[in-house]
């Protein structure tokens, strides 16, 4: 006889433990459960929850107490046996407990039963603005106005970066949970950035002026949403458009000499040595004596691949160019490899312009100076990098970076005391990236090595712009560390790494980049300050958000400015909500959160850098505070403003929605929340005032809601 192992035990592996443990837990048929599974691999994702869908039909059996949701949600009753249901996570509307009753409804409404529901599709955030991933992550501490009304189970799956920024940033939703459910697997790589969306970041940040938003780092993550705001809703500003969101992840989008420094020049600093670099009209590979046909073929490849290189810094990226420049270049190293040293192709052992020159052999730059084989490698490091950003497919793109390092490694054997700081920051930019992909803790903290190593051989003095630099891209990647483990430290870290950065810059040629740090400062403080719920913390936030206001002002860089402006009413907006401020010191904070969201329209709107979405997002917000005000004014004339005000701004924020867009309901409701007030606070004649105010077409809606 042979013994047959259920489905589920052959394919599941050393997860089939855990597997068991959560069907069973689902199998109890608890009310009112959440329940958290762990796994990084989408695929193994998708198949255990079909797994759990199949094992729970078959054990329908089971006793079963009807999923009912309360009648607020629900009226309807269902039948008793277990099925387990799902709910495809759509990050458009990142408001988790919506989307739960939107999904029970609909289960209602085509007569099937209320079912045990578990989400899929939480890593799709990963990839979300700034804002929209924090707008998530206060929609899970909504979970306590959704469990207390469901009859059956929550189950969502998650990754392990998403779990940790939960625990941190959502520690409503994490108190809630009943159980937690690790699976091991590879992680699923997020999608490659496209050469377009690169692109729309590069234009952001130039001359490193690239804003770090407090979002969660699935690579990163934070800002806010109002606790009792009638309709829960973040800001959507779109990145292209403004760069409100460029949060640490921006880096991405940039060349690896300085990944992710806000301050950098482009990260595609090749090396000019003292000079200028590899010319293509003069002799690359020389010998002093008598000329021979391997050094002039080499001569010949790196002229080639010289060309290509200027092509490439003059803005051809094309996976073409970048391809041929590659073939140049390392058709050239292993010409010299082969003939003049005993390696082969890229595997060199300790190469120096000395050991060439005892074979008569020298690279030379454009203007006759002795380059070494160190800057050869660190150009094809770079070029690598750049194709990994042209690849589509996942696995290539991570497989090109990994490339990418250990050619930067390999120059780093050539023990160039003038290349080493250079290349050890060209390997942390590119860690940086690979963070993105998959073992992000691991890169980052990769990356925090080598900048530090960088960092150790620039000199504040000497060079204290490229000092700056490194300190500023050190300090991003402790931010985004602190959503993995040892939050305090790592937050304590990247905000003495900023402030270190700010002594670089001589405010009479980069004030931006300046106001760039601060910035980053503000948001590391702004960060210790929510985990800490530190007063101080807040107000050195805000202190930094204005220092770097000053030179961010709207005529010189309105983008700039916007965002700042944004995070300045987002922190204000956070302050407000603290137990430990005073009522009257709330409103302060309030009116100082308007103050700052309306100097961010005024500036957007003035310049042209926002989309009507973005305005939109932005009113919403504003009409949010207005509403929360209420609570804090002592006289109706003041709530009466505040109702108007924040009528208004609703108004502007449903202008263009169309009823199938998944915010047309939220903001509809916060119109309706807000009509309601205006009859508990005006009666029946200021209720009828405030209908006046709508536009025609949103009538309709409104009455029926009312």
């Amino acid at each position: 006889m042979i013994a047959v192992q259920p489905k589920s035990r052959q394919i599941l592996g050393v997860n089939q433990q855990a597997y068991q443990a959560l069907k069973s837990a689902l199998s109890l048929n608890l009310r009112r459960q959440l329940l958290v599974a762990v796994c990084d691999s989408v695929i193994l994702q998708e198949r255990l929850a079909t797994q759990l869908e199949d094992d729970i039909a078959l054990n329908g059996s089971a006793s079963f107490s009807p999923a009912n949701f309360d009648s607020s949600l629900a009226n309807s009753q269902i039948g008793s046996a277990a099925v387990l249901d799902r709910l495809i996570f759509e990050p458009e509307d990142a408001h988790l407990p919506r989307q739960v009753v939107r999904r029970i409804q609909q289960i209602e409404q085509s007569n099937r039963r209320l079912s045990q529901l578990q989400v899929l599709g939480i890593e799709q955030m990963t990839r979300q603005s700034a804002i929209a991933q924090n707008y998530f992550l206060r929609s899970l501490e909504k979970i306590d106005t959704l469990l207390p009304r469901l009859n059956t189970s929550l189950l969502v799956w998650v990754s392990w970066p998403w779990l940790r920024t939960i625990q941190e940033s959502a520690p409503a939703f994490w108190q809630w949970r009943n159980g937690v459910y690790e699976f091991v697997s590879d992680p699923t790589p997020t999608p490659a950035r496209t050469l377009a969306s690169v692109s729309d970041s590069l234009n952001a940040a130039a001359d490193a002026r690239t804003d770090t938003w407090p979002i969660v780092d699935l690579h990163t993550a934070d800002p806010q949403i109002a606790d009792e705001q009638i309709a829960d809703e973040q800001v959507a500003v779109n990145s292209r458009r403004m760069n409100l969101d460029t949060d640490l992840d921006a880096d991405t989008a940039q060349w690896p000499v300085r990944l992710h420094g806000e301050i950098d020049e482009e990260l595609g600093e090749w090396e000019e040595s003292e000079t200028e670099s590899l010319r293509a009209d003069s002799d690359l590979i020389t010998d002093q004596s008598a000329p021979i046909d391997w050094q002039q073929d080499a001569n010949n490849h790196f002229s080639v691949g010289y060309q290509r290189r200027r092509s490439i810094e003059a803005g051809d990226r094309t996976l073409t160019t970048i391809e041929s420049a590659i073939s140049a270049y390392e058709a050239g190293l292993q010409c010299v490899e082969a003939h003049g040293l005993e390696a082969g192709g890229l595997e060199v052992d300790s190469l120096e312009v000395d050991s060439l020159e005892a074979k008569g052999i020298k690279i030379r730059d454009a203007n006759g100076a002795d380059l070494g084989l160190s800057s050869c490698l660190n150009d094809l490091g770079t070029l690598y990098w750049l194709k990994a950003q042209q690849l589509d497919d996942p696995q290539q793109t991570t497989d090109c970076m990994v490339q990418s390092i250990q050619i930067y490694s390999r120059a780093l054997e050539q023990q160039d005391a003038t290349m080493s700081c250079q290349i050890y920051s060209n390997i942390g930019a590119v860690y940086s990236l690979l963070a993105t992909y998959g073992d992000s803790a691991f890169c980052l903290q990769q990356a925090a090595a080598v900048y530090n190593q960088a960092i150790m051989l620039s000199s504040s003095t000497e060079t204290p712009l490229e000092h700056a630099t490194l300190c500023n891209s050190l300090g991003s990647v402790y931010w985004k560390l602190s959503h993995h483990d040892q939050t305090d430290q790592h937050l304590r870290l990247a905000i003495g790494a900023y402030q270190e950065a700010l002594s670089g810059y001589d405010l009479a040629d980069h004030a931006l980049d300046y106001a760039a740090v601060q910035n980053n400062l503000g948001i590391a403080r702004w960060s210790l300050a929510k985990h800490e719920a530190s007063i101080d913390k807040y107000e050195q936030a805000i202190g930094a958000y204005q220092e770097a206001l000053v030179y961010r002002t709207a005529e010189i860089d309105p983008a700039a400015c916007a965002a700042t402006y944004n995070n300045l009413a987002l922190v204000y907006w956070d302050l407000a909500k603290e137990n430990a401020v005073e009522l009257t010191q709330k409103l302060v904070y309030q009116q100082a959160a308007i103050a700052a969201f309306n100097a961010t329209l005024k500036t957007a709107e003035d310049c042209d850098i926002l989309s009507d979405m973005d305005t939109a997002a932005i009113y919403h917000c504003l009409g949010d505070v207005h509403m929360q005000m209420l609570e804090f004014t002592d006289t109706e004339t003041k709530r009466a403003d505040a109702l108007q005000k924040s009528l208004h701004s609703y108004i502007q924020s449903i202008a263009g929605l169309t009823e199938d867009s998944p915010l047309f309901q939220p903001r509809l409701a916060a119109i309706l929340a807000n009509l309601q007030f205006h009859y508990e606070h005006k009666g029946l004649p200021g209720q009828q005032a405030a209908l006046n105010q709508l536009p025609p077409w949103l009538i309709p809606y409104v009455v029926s809601g009312l």
